[in-house]
């Protein structure tokens, strides 16, 4: 089974699951971690910041595929 979500409301649902951003240290704001929405999954995102590095960490596990109808008109110039 299919997902199909909008753009507008994954946003809500991101901010719905991560509106406290986990720091694994307090003091180092340069390494946070964002939750998976668990309606579609499990697992996270994990960002570090090295120095000119910016490191992403994906470590999820999606139950079925996830589409995000973007909210935005495409329109031919």
């Amino acid at each position: 089974m299919d997902n199909i979500i909008s753009q507008t409301e994954y946003q809500r649902l991101w901010q719905q699951v991560n509106h406290n951003t986990q720091y694994p240290e307090a003091s180092n704001t340069a390494d946070l971690i964002n939750y998976y929405l668990e309606k579609f999954g499990r697992g996270y995102r994990r960002w570090i910041q090295l120095r000119e590095i910016n490191l992403l960490i994906i470590d999820k596990e999606s139950y079925h595929d996830l589409y995000i109808e973007s909210d935005r008109l495409n329109m031919a110039c």
